[in-house]
């Protein structure tokens, strides 16, 4: 069987990403920009990664990026028909400053699954701007383990494993902050705090 072959090391989170991340809708988003974010630090010295499959084609400020589809499966996944939940990423945006001037970056635009020879690819397109607030650590930052990340198989799940990131004491958060940071206030279903606790906190616990 074909294993795919990627040696993933820690990665390095700005923590106006943190906060970006609770407007993702499903887990095939969050893997999507997880490799953004490592591409993006795949440039740097003290970043190790091999992610040559991830194809960049650079064209005035915007960037053409192509990848194995399969790399938003986990391990011995098969199945592509969820693939193209990810593309919802394209709806999302970071909130942005450089020197005084407020910016919404899109994440990705024109995304499109396609085939190339018997593979499986997506494509989409980032503008330039993005790439540089993905390397902005200047308001702080989480270190994560990427295969951790990718393993995970909620939103929540991943957004609570940032926050406790490099923690080496216990961390206390009120309810309504802790709704808020995960992207679940104004959801229904976690009105109720042991609803929330119950199928939020205990399931990334």
């Amino acid at each position: 069987k074909y294993r795919r072959c990627i040696i993933m090391k820690d990665s390095i989170i700005p923590y106006i990403i943190v906060k970006t991340l609770s407007k993702i809708d499903n887990i095939y988003e969050m893997r999507l920009f997880g490799y953004i974010f490592a591409k993006a630090q795949s440039v740097m010295k003290i970043y190790n990664k091999d992610l040559s499959a991830i194809n960049l084609q650079h064209a005035m400020n915007l960037t053409r990026v192509t990848m194995p589809a399969r790399y938003l499966l986990q391990m011995g996944d098969t199945n592509y028909i969820h693939i193209k939940k990810a593309f919802e990423l394209a709806a999302k945006h970071i909130d942005y400053e450089v020197e005084g001037w407020q910016m919404k970056l899109n994440i990705i635009a024109f995304p499109a699954f396609q085939k190339q020879g018997r593979n499986s690819m997506i494509t989409f397109v980032i503008h330039n701007d993005l790439w540089r607030a993905l390397l902005d650590f200047s308001k702080g930052y989480r270190l994560i383990y990427l295969p951790t990340y990718m393993k995970l198989k909620s939103t929540y799940s991943v957004i609570l494993y940032l926050l406790v990131s490099q923690q080496k004491e216990p961390l206390e958060y009120q309810t309504e902050t802790l709704k808020n940071l995960t992207g679940a206030d104004g959801q229904k279903a976690y009105e109720r705090t042991s609803n929330f606790i119950a199928k939020v906190i205990k399931s990334a616990q």
